[in-house]
């Protein structure tokens, strides 16, 4: 087996692993804003912006990753697999920086949608009780 495969199955796995992690926290944090855990609302505003912010960042990441697969290597100087593993870590940080930044406006339409489900959410509950 050559180096560079392996080098490419462990690039694969680290991506798929951070791209796990992140996906788990975001739906971790959706479940305990949907629970109420967090009774104060002002925390679980914040908890909500937050889970949309990194929704948009995983959004983002995948899209850079897609745009990055588009661009044909350079044969006369080949990549190695340091500099690969350092691309997809600059994808993840350039996507949780521009999600930080105001990003491409996911954030807030799921922010907005969300917020107004788990309102309607609450009141109805109220009602009931």
């Amino acid at each position: 087996m050559e180096i560079g495969a392996i080098g490419s199955k462990v690039q694969t796995q680290f991506a798929q692993a951070a791209s796990q992690a992140t996906e788990k926290s975001f739906a971790d944090l959706l479940r305990k804003i949907e629970s109420g855990a967090d009774k104060d609302s002002e925390e679980q505003d914040k908890a909500l912006k937050n889970a949309c912010l990194e929704f948009e960042s995983i959004f983002i990441y995948q899209m850079l990753s897609a745009m990055r697969s588009t661009v044909p290597e350079n044969e006369l100087i080949p990549e190695g697999q340091g500099e690969k593993v350092f691309k997809t870590m600059l994808d993840q940080e350039y996507s949780s920086q521009m999600s930080k930044a105001g990003g491409i406006g996911l954030a807030d339409i799921l922010y907005k949608q969300l917020s107004r489900e788990t309102l309607n959410t609450k009141n109805s509950v109220d009602n009931e009780a």
